[in-house]
């Protein structure tokens, strides 16, 4: 089981870190807690001024009994 499950999602747009817009609604960016098999997830919203998705990038941090873990990466495109 994972605790404290938190979902960052940001692009990088002419060298710097850029917000996404995230669609309205319910966030389902954090959760407190985790089992096998669930997930969280966002919503977002693309524009001309938004970065392309090749550019977005992902951080999931959480705790487990082997302490605090974290993953860092691209977004996957498919």
């Amino acid at each position: 089981m994972a605790r404290n499950v938190r979902l960052e999602v940001w692009g990088i747009r002419d060298g710097g870190h850029q917000e996404i817009e995230l669609l309205g609604g319910t966030d389902y960016r954090n959760a407190s807690q985790l089992q096998p098999g669930e997930s969280v997830h966002l919503g977002v919203v693309f524009s001309l001024a938004s970065p392309q998705p090749e550019d977005l990038r992902y951080r999931v941090s959480w705790e487990d009994d082997q302490g605090e873990q974290e993953i860092e990466g691209q977004v996957p495109l498919d």
